[in-house]
């Protein structure tokens, strides 16, 4: 059996100890520079896997925005070749139906206007849903009488509550403040799909109650509506809320739609900074409701907002008028929309006629379509304006008129230089008022 051998560095010389250190030194250099190329091997490694793994998702992002591009495009397009049509549908029913002296035909007429307007209310909802998923909702904050939005939802549904036979009121709280300041139409478009549903899973002899309160102490206006539908079970309360969903594929069945109007209704008031919610048991209705939280309203707020509509509509304009639009059946409908007010109307079809009547005549007012051939609405804009500043013209008021609800919305077009924006389908009272607007001064 061997021994333990004891090795003493202190029993070496100096020249020993001197070489063992040098060994060391070396041994230690050698190490740290095998460990720092090893370093340096491992860094430029992580450097590729890095570049390339950031390369991969640049390339998903692309993807994505691209995807989201055409989509978009998609829908945009969709939305024109199917509003274009169903203006000409909505206007000329509402025009036809204004003559009409037998009762049932103007019932007749009733059920076109309606089904044009669920279709219009389901592109609507689509193309809501593609803002929202794509971040790109505006609230806009304007000052209103509080009461007015909501009055006005409950008599766009009054018909159609006597015809289905349901009792349907609304209340509103004494201590409601005369204003609000909000974004009006959003505060409709959730009101009417709150109302919609309701009215839709109630049955006949059943009723649906709305109503406006006010809380004064932690300044929050609430909105209920209240109905005796068929209800909703406990355990499917939750997806009411989300997309394209409805309670379960029998409800679908039964009463239709996209799934998206509650959906939509949740995201645009949570924008908005306020709460929505639902309490509901299966065959004894259900309560929605909405709240918003309310700010202060100055003398200086109510005199700086302004409402176009609050005008004679029967009253003449006597004016010269430039529609640009392709579409020969809606410029049939505008110019029956227009009929009674005595205008002179030139009537072009795309955006290069127009700068060239622009610059032979003097018109009023111009009404411009955005999407047309040879030259957009836009192109035309861009070139009448820079007319009026280059020979120091006086500016003739541009109002676009549009189908493009998801891609050229009213900020887009105001920034362009027009003066006013008119979706389609048009309304006439709209079309009038903001006639009226512009050309009485």
């Amino acid at each position: 059996m061997y021994s333990p051998i004891k090795y003493n560095f202190d029993d070496k010389s100096d020249k020993e100890k001197s070489a063992d250190v040098t060994l060391t030194q070396k041994a230690l250099t050698h190490l740290i520079t095998v460990t720092s190329n090893e370093l340096d091997e491992t860094n430029k490694n992580l450097e590729k896997i890095i570049a390339k793994k950031t390369a991969q998702l640049q390339k998903k992002i692309e993807e994505l925005e691209y995807t989201s591009k055409v989509k978009s495009e998609f829908l945009a397009t969709m939305s024109h070749e199917i509003r274009t049509p169903l203006n000409a549908i909505l206007g000329f029913s509402k025009l036809l139906k204004e003559d009409e002296k037998s009762e049932d035909k103007k019932k007749k007429f009733n059920i076109i206007e309606s089904s044009g307007n669920s279709l219009l209310a389901l592109i609507n909802d689509i193309l809501d849903f593609s803002k929202i998923e794509n971040g790109r909702v505006e609230v806009e904050q304007v000052v209103f009488m509080t009461k007015e939005p909501f009055k006005e939802v409950i008599t766009m549904f009054e018909h159609s509550a006597q015809e289905k036979k349901i009792s349907l009121h609304n209340t509103f709280s004494k201590n409601i403040p005369k204003y609000f300041i909000g974004d009006v139409n959003r505060i409709k478009q959730i009101a009417v799909n709150f109302i919609s549903n309701a009215m839709k899973f109630t049955d006949s002899y059943g009723s649906v109650a709305a109503d406006l309160s006010f809380d004064e102490k932690k300044q929050i206006l609430k909105f209920n509506v209240i109905d005796t539908g068929v209800g909703i079970d406990a355990n499917n309360l939750g997806k009411v809320f989300q997309s394209f969903t409805q309670e379960d594929n029998s409800t679908t069945r039964r009463f239709g739609g996209t799934g998206l109007g509650l959906s939509i209704s949740k995201a645009l008031v949570e924008i908005m900074g306020g709460e929505i919610a639902v309490e509901s048991k299966r065959g004894e209705g259900s309560i929605f409701s909405f709240t918003l939280p309310a700010s202060e309203i100055t003398d200086e707020c109510v005199v700086s907002s302004t409402n176009t509509l609050s005008v004679d509509l029967e009253k003449k304009i006597y004016s010269k008028v430039l529609l640009v639009e392709d579409n020969k059946t809606n410029q049939l409908l505008i110019d029956a929309i227009l009929n009674d007010l005595e205008l002179e109307i030139d009537v072009v079809e795309n955006g290069q006629e127009a700068v060239s009547m622009f610059e032979k005549n003097d018109y009023d007012i111009i009404l411009m379509d955005e999407n047309m051939p040879v030259m957009s609405g836009m192109e035309a804009i861009k070139i009448i304006l820079e007319l009026e500043r280059d020979k120091g013209l006086k500016h003739t008021p541009i109002v676009a008129l549009t189908v493009n609800a998801l891609s050229t919305d009213r900020e887009r077009f105001l920034n362009a230089g027009m003066d006013e924006f008119v979706p389609k389908p048009i309304y006439s009272d709209l079309l009038i008022s903001i006639l009226h607007k512009f050309l009485i001064s």
